[in-house]
């Protein structure tokens, strides 16, 4: 006998072992009904997603529209100014005038330095305002006290692009 035949006769006998070349009628109908469940899942899926996108696409216009006024070019609404001068004075010793006028006459500079030296500003004590004086933890007090700026950078200094101090730009120190 030659390999070949044996490789036959192997073949043969592998492929009668394997069965019915087709499923019998109750598997293969289970198949169907899973094979066409799946088909209704997936048609299913694809509607909704397509619905989806379809009310995305079509109500973000419609809301915008509804936010916009109908005149299309808007102007930006406005801030109104804040009055850092009109506000009362806040803090637990607020209402204790005599300690608030004291601190709105105190000087504006630091420790070893010079008042006239113009390294602080120093506005004027009628122009000064206590916005917040009031006792802190630790047994201390503090006070916030604005006036107007009295060291404005000028020229070169005062260009924006090149001053690394922006407070320095303001008009309230």
């Amino acid at each position: 006998m030659s390999i070949e035949t044996q490789l036959r006769e192997t073949l043969h006998r592998a492929a009668g072992g394997i069965g019915q070349e087709h499923p019998d009628a109750l598997v293969r109908s289970e198949g169907m009904h899973v094979l066409a469940r799946r088909r209704s899942r997936r048609r299913a899926a694809v509607a909704t997603s397509g619905l989806a996108a379809l009310l995305v696409i079509v109500a973000v216009p419609v809301g915008q529209s509804l936010r916009e006024p109908s005149g299309g070019n808007t102007a930006a609404p406005s801030v109104p100014a804040g009055d850092i001068y009109g506000v009362p004075t806040r803090g637990s010793l607020a209402g204790s005038s005599g300690f608030v006028d004291a601190v709105r006459e105190l000087p504006w500079t630091g420790p070893g330095t010079d008042a006239g030296a113009g390294e602080f500003p120093d506005p004027p004590a009628e122009r000064r305002r206590v916005v917040f004086v009031g006792d802190v933890a630790g047994g201390g007090r503090w006070a916030l006290v604005i006036g107007p700026n009295t060291t404005q950078p000028t020229g070169d200094a005062a260009d924006p692009d090149l001053q690394t101090d922006l407070g320095a730009l303001s008009d309230i120190a």
